[in-house]
């Protein structure tokens, strides 16, 4: 049963994947005539989205050792792939994926948690300054 999105599904596809394929196909042919503004809200939103289902993950604590590991292995190459879109939202958003997937294997889930959430307030402020 996939209950977090990120681990096999019926089709045997990690989501994860599917969504790193698909962004590949829609962006790669176009990404030298966007401009930074237009990179940078695709990140950001795609960036949201991914970190939502690993908090929900995180949440639910329904997350066996090797679905944490493949979620943390997805969740790199999002990372990359948010990361190659440039800007400091994107950046600080690949550096949130991380942090969430390796939540998922933490010894104490609700301390990690709490520190991550945390350093996602600092982030976005310091986002949110820098872009003033």
């Amino acid at each position: 049963v996939d209950t977090v999105g990120f681990g096999d599904s019926d089709e045997g596809r990690p989501f994860a994947q599917e969504v790193i394929g698909g962004l590949r196909r829609i962006m790669s042919p176009w990404a030298v005539l966007l401009s930074d503004d237009v990179a940078r809200d695709c990140s950001v939103v795609i960036g949201g989205f991914i970190c939502k289902r690993l908090l929900d993950a995180v949440s639910r604590r329904k997350v066996s050792a090797s679905g944490a590991l493949r979620i943390e292995q997805d969740a790199g190459d999002l990372a990359a792939l948010l990361e190659s879109f440039g800007g400091l939202k994107a950046r600080a958003k690949a550096v949130r994926l991380l942090q969430a997937a390796r939540l998922l294997s933490s010894d104490n889930l609700e301390d990690a948690a709490e520190e991550w959430a945390v350093s996602c307030s600092r982030l976005t402020l310091e986002e949110e300054a820098a872009l003033l």
